[in-house]
C-alpha cells in the first residue's frame, strides 16, 4: 500500500485507537485498577472507591459494575488483560484481576474474541 502512495495502514490504526474514547476510558480504568489492586484478584464488591468511581461514575450500583466487568473480561489494553476467576463453591463470589501482558509470550493464551478489544494493546 505504501508503494501505491497510500498512508501506512499501521499508522492509521494507531491514530484510530488514539481517538477512540471508549478505548481511552477502559485504558484509564485499567491504570486506576493497577494503582489500587495490582494483580490481586478482587470481588466487584471489594473494589477500591477510585476504581468503582471510574467504572460507574453515575453510581448505578454493584449489578451495573459486575455486568460491565463481565463485558470487559479478556480485554487487552495498555499492557493489561482483565481476567475473571470463577467463584469457589456454590455461594462464592467471582473475582477479577488485571494481568500484565508485556512480552510476546502472553499473546497466544489471550485470544478472547468475545471481548470488545481482545488482542489489542
Amino acid at each position: 500500500m505504501l508503494a501505491l502512495g497510500c498512508q501506512d495502514p499501521a499508522e492509521q490504526i494507531s491514530q484510530a485507537k488514539k481517538r477512540d474514547t471508549r478505548r481511552q476510558s477502559i485504558a484509564h480504568l485499567f491504570e486506576v485498577w493497577w494503582e489500587r489492586h495490582k494483580e490481586r484478584p478482587v470481588a466487584a464488591s471489594e473494589l477500591h472507591e477510585d476504581v468503582r468511581q471510574t467504572l460507574d461514575p453515575q453510581g448505578r450500583g454493584r449489578q451495573y459494575v459486575v455486568a460491565y466487568l463481565e463485558r470487559l473480561v479478556g480485554t487487552r489494553i495498555s499492557g493489561f488483560r482483565l481476567s475473571r476467576q470463577e467463584p469457589v463453591g456454590k455461594w462464592g463470589t467471582a473475582t477479577y484481576a488485571l494481568i500484565p501482558t508485556v512480552g510476546p509470550e502472553n499473546h497466544k493464551e489471550q485470544r478472547d474474541s468475545d471481548a470488545p478489544y481482545a488482542n489489542t494493546l
